[in-house]
């Protein structure tokens, strides 16, 4: 009670309508979007390791379950050893 107005009474229902409220939510809403999408971008592009080719993932997998390691592809006329673009990207 502001001088001896209730203010409670007046006031709209919606936080977006300016009449009781000191900071509008239409002036709180782009910079906390703007926070939102700045930390998403900065936690996506995190890396939590180096990646792992398939044959040393499934190496690690069998020294786990404690199985024998499998035999590593070999490139052959029919799976010929191709690098791929973005090969060198994880090199």
């Amino acid at each position: 009670m502001a001088n001896g107005v209730n203010r409670a009474s007046h006031c709209p229902i919606s936080p977006l309508q300016n009449s009781c409220y000191t900071t509008p939510m239409t002036k709180l809403l782009p910079p906390l979007t703007l926070l939102l999408a700045t930390s998403l971008l900065v936690l996506g592009c995190g890396r939590s390791g180096a990646p792992l080719k398939p044959s040393e993932a499934a190496v690690n997998e069998a020294k786990a379950n404690n199985q024998p390691a499998p035999t590593p592809p070999t490139p052959n006329s029919q799976n010929p050893d191709k690098p791929f673009i973005l090969d060198r990207l994880l090199q």
